[in-house]
């Protein structure tokens, strides 16, 4: 997650909050998967989508 400039003021807002949880989905291509079939199938990204973005910051 170093690649996303916006990471480390992700991290520090969600810090010691157990209802999220940080996963590096460029660590592993299962988590990388795991999040693709949940932005695929979820209506919430859908904006993101039509512009051609991923949908991670």
């Amino acid at each position: 997650m170093g690649t996303y400039p916006d990471c480390t003021y992700v991290k520090e807002q969600v810090k010691g909050n157990d209802l999220y949880k940080v996963i590096d989905i460029s660590r592993h291509v299962k988590d990388l998967k795991a999040f693709l079939k949940l932005r695929d199938h979820n209506p919430v990204f859908n904006v993101v989508k039509s512009v051609g973005a991923v949908g991670i910051i």
